[in-house]
C-alpha cells in the first residue's frame, strides 16, 4: 500500500469510522478510541471481509502489473487465506469454498467491464486543524467519465437501496476530498463496488457497481462539516466529558452497542486509568498505517 500525504503520530488521527462511532455516541467513542476497547474473542464477519479485501488488492495489483485473469485470480486466492485462518471456532475448508466462489463471481460479472483500474490499496494522511484525517481507499478506475474513486463493500443487503448510498455520503466525500487535495490528479466521482455474499454463492447477488460525479462543492461541503465535528470532539478532549445517547443502546432496527455491558460498570468512567474488562473486552491500539507504530514519519508519496 502507498501512502499519501505526511504521516505522523504528532498530531490526533481519526478516520471515518471512528468518527462516525463519534456522531452515533460520543461514550462509545470513549470506550472504542479513547480506551481502545473492543469485544474479546474472534470477529468472524470482519475477517472474512478483511479476506476478501486482500484478495481483491491483490488481484487488481496482478492485472495492472500485466498479469492475465486467471493467474491474477490465484494471486488473489492465496492472498487471503491467511486471514480466513484466523476465523476461529469455522469450518476452514467451507469459508474457504464461500470466499473463492464469491470472488469467481466477483472477477466473472467484472473481466470485461471497460474501466481500467490505476490503482489500489492507497492511503491518505490529510490535516484538518489540530487532527490528522485518515484512510485507505481501495481502488481508482479510469472510466469513459474520467477517475473514478471506489470503496468495496461486501455484503448480504441487497437491492436498490444501494444506489441512494452513494449520496449523501461523507466516507465518499472523505476519499474524493483527500485525493483532490493531496494529489494532483482530477478525478471526476466516487463510487460504490459491491459483492453480495451468500451462504449458498450460487444464489448471491449479482456483483454492482455504481458511480456518480463529485465536485469542488462537496469537498467544500465535505471540510466545514468535517471541520465543525473535530470541533465538537476537541471540546470532548477537553473537558474529559463523554456524554452518552442512549438511542443507540438498543435501537429498534440495527445492532446493539457492544459496550453496554462496561457502560452499566462505569457510569462515569472519565477519571479512571484501569477497568475490569469482565472477559467481555480487549485493549488493542487502533493504528491505521504502519509508520505510526515505530513513531516515525512517513513524507509524501508520488500518486
Amino acid at each position: 500500500m502507498r501512502l499519501i500525504g505526511t504521516v505522523t503520530n504528532k498530531k490526533p488521527w481519526i478516520d471515518y469510522s471512528n468518527l462516525k462511532t463519534l456522531q452515533s455516541c460520543p461514550r462509545q467513542y470513549y470506550w472504542a478510541v479513547k480506551q481502545n476497547l473492543r469485544p474479546a474473542g474472534p470477529q468472524p464477519a470482519l475477517e472474512f471481509g478483511g479476506a476478501i479485501h486482500e484478495a481483491h488488492e491483490a488481484y487488481y495489483v496482478a492485472r495492472i502489473a500485466g498479469s492475465p485473469d486467471q493467474e491474477a485470480r490465484q494471486q488473489a486466492k492465496q492472498a487471503m487465506l491467511p486471514k480466513l485462518a484466523n476465523l476461529d471456532g469455522s469450518d476452514p475448508v467451507y469459508n474457504q469454498t464461500v470466499a473463492e466462489l464469491s470472488l469467481d463471481r466477483y472477477f466473472d460479472t467484472h473481466l470485461h467491464s471497460p474501466n481500467q483500474p490505476l490503482w489500489t490499496e492507497l492511503g491518505f494522511a490529510l490535516t484538518i486543524g489540530e487532527f490528522l484525517f485518515v484512510g485507505r481507499v481501495d481502488r481508482c478506475d479510469m472510466t469513459n467519465f474520467g477517475r473514478v474513486i471506489y470503496d468495496l463493500k461486501t455484503s448480504k443487503v441487497v437491492g436498490n437501496r444501494w444506489d441512494l448510498r452513494l449520496e449523501p455520503n461523507a466516507q465518499l466525500d472523505a476519499y474524493y476530498a483527500a485525493l483532490s487535495i493531496l494529489t494532483d490528479e482530477e478525478y471526476f466521482g466516487v463510487g460504490l463496488d459491491i459483492l453480495f455474499l451468500h451462504k449458498d454463492p450460487s444464489k448471491a447477488a449479482t456483483p454492482k457497481r455504481i458511480f456518480t460525479g463529485r465536485t469542488e462543492q462537496h469537498v467544500e461541503a465535505w471540510l466545514l462539516n468535517t471541520s465543525k465535528w473535530l470541533d465538537v470532539l476537541a471540546a470532548y478532549e477537553d473537558s474529559n466529558v463523554w456524554p452518552m445517547n442512549t438511542e443507540t443502546c438498543n435501537p429498534l432496527v440495527g445492532y446493539s452497542c457492544r459496550y453496554q455491558t462496561i457502560c452499566k460498570k462505569y457510569p462515569q468512567p472519565f477519571t479512571m486509568s484501569e477497568f475490569d474488562l469482565m472477559g467481555e473486552y480487549e485493549q488493542r491500539e487502533w493504528v491505521p498505517f504502519e509508520e505510526l507504530q515505530s513513531g516515525k514519519e512517513a513524507p509524501v508519496s508520488d500518486n
